[in-house]
């Protein structure tokens, strides 16, 4: 049988000897094997376990509360959670002001039209010199 492994994440940003001299800080949940965890527990390091049905769930663990860590959402919950985090995430999309109309092209270049100045063009009486 598989030595059980769970979903941690580490907060500290300096080297982890235990895990092959990577440096920290471990920001997604990832898994370790329970010795691992013990041992940065020990070091000092500040290590979170994830549930792994709703990966926001989170708990500090200490040397108390190692063995003792049960979550209580569980894969239904984790699915339900999700699925109604969708929905509320669409309905604000759709509650959102209307955006503007969009002018066509053709009205965009008429506008452009009638604003512009005109310009005369030059007549050779224009260029005459009075002498």
């Amino acid at each position: 049988m598989k030595p059980k492994k769970n979903l941690y994440t580490i907060k500290d940003a300096r080297v982890i000897s235990c895990l092959g001299g990577i440096t920290g800080p471990i920001q997604h949940p990832t898994e370790m094997k329970p010795e691992d965890v013990i041992t940065l527990v020990r070091n000092g390091f500040t290590v979170f376990q994830h549930n792994p049905h709703n990966l926001r769930e989170k708990v500090k663990v200490t040397r108390n509360n190692f063995n003792t860590i049960a979550f209580k959402t569980s894969q239904v919950d984790g699915y339900l959670a999700r699925a109604l985090n969708r929905e509320l995430r669409n309905e604000a999309k759709k509650v959102s002001a209307p955006e503007p109309k969009k002018e066509s092209k053709e009205n965009k270049k008429e506008k452009s039209k009638e604003e512009a100045p005109k310009i005369e063009k030059p007549v050779n009486s224009d260029f005459e010199t009075q002498s």
